[in-house]
């Protein structure tokens, strides 16, 4: 049996401090299951360090029961442009992160639908509180086509404490414009269909002490290694 040399002790211990300070709680799955409601539709969350899963409707939007099975929601704004991020009219897609993790976010997948209509929204802006929604993840452009939309990791930053995303919608013909969330085959949690579904790493944030002892430390490994190799 070869001996534990001071190289391979050095190693072995400067991956367990760097597996303390990233050290990573597992993937979590938020999702929404789109059955029509007045109010709020609260959320499931795989993790309970990610909570407060919500789906709900900005003020200027109100609640239309005629699409059973449909979080609907009528009223979106007329502009062909966009309405600005003080405007009310959108969905909003929100959790919360436990303190001292974040959540980086791998997918994130959704499913609506307008009720067949000419005024129903012609645009969903998809944006983040992480910006206060100065910027677009996703635009689609024809909501109507009844299609699973996915965003991918790229346009998403890992988020801590609370985050809201908000589908401002746009460009209706008329207010009476309906656009819902409904549950969809192509998005499954725990093999049943969702509106909503988001995926992420959950990660454990360090403290500043403990990232500088852990650093100390290393520092200090790498200085006896150094050391013992000159003697």
């Amino acid at each position: 049996m070869k001996p534990f040399s001071s190289r391979r002790l050095f190693l072995f211990l400067s991956s367990l401090l760097l597996c303390g300070v990233s050290h990573l709680s597992g993937i979590v799955t938020l999702a929404i299951d789109g059955e029509s409601s007045p109010g709020p539709l609260s959320g499931q969350s795989s993790d309970p360090n990610v909570t407060a899963v919500q789906l709900n409707r900005g003020p200027d939007l109100n609640a239309d029961t005629a699409f059973p099975g449909f979080y609907d929601s009528s009223n979106w704004d007329t502009g062909n442009v966009f309405p600005g991020t003080g405007s009310g009219s959108y969905v909003s897609f929100s959790f919360e992160v436990a303190p001292g993790y974040t959540l980086d976010p791998t997918s994130f997948l959704f499913y609506y639908e307008d009720d067949g209509l000419e005024n129903s929204p012609l645009r969903i802006d998809l944006r983040t509180s992480r910006d206060a929604f100065a910027s677009a993840l996703f635009l689609d452009t024809n909501p109507r086509d009844g299609l699973v939309k996915s965003v991918g990791d790229l346009a998403l930053d890992p988020v801590s404490g609370s985050v809201e995303y908000r589908f401002f919608g746009y460009a209706a013909s008329g207010p009476s414009g309906i656009l819902g969330f409904t549950d969809n085959v192509g998005i499954l949690f725990e093999g049943s269909p969702v509106a909503v579904l988001m995926e992420g790493d959950l990660a454990v944030v360090p403290e500043p002490a403990h990232a500088g002892l852990v650093i100390g430390l290393l520092a200090a490994l790498g200085l006896a290694f150094r050391r013992q190799r000159r003697g």
